[in-house]
């Protein structure tokens, strides 16, 4: 670049990018009646949106504790899909689900 005095000048430009979060909405609460079936079952959608190109998918690595994409609970199981699809399953018949 030159100023106008015709001198040269180098300048640096450096970008930080940052990562922008996701957001995760459900316009779908699930809910379960005990003593309805003899496994409890809800299912529905979650929605993500991201700014970043390419990354509005969900990478499940953990839910409640779980090391894996799914999490169990003594009442239950929940399931999460790369596309948001969930599902949430559990066993009527277990003493904590009676005592509810």
């Amino acid at each position: 670049v030159k100023s106008a005095d015709g001198t040269e000048h180098t300048i640096t430009v450096t970008v930080n990018g940052t990562e922008d979060p996701s957001i995760i909405s459900s316009y779908e609460p699930g809910s379960v009646t005990e003593d309805t079936a003899g496994v409890l079952t809800d299912s529905g959608d979650l929605d993500i949106a991201d700014a970043d190109s390419g990354e509005a998918q969900f990478d499940i690595t953990r839910v409640e504790g779980q090391q894996n994409g799914n999490g169990e609970s003594p009442l239950g199981s929940l399931t999460i899909t790369a596309d948001g699809q969930w599902r949430y399953q559990v066993d009527n018949s277990l003493t904590g689900v009676q005592e509810l």
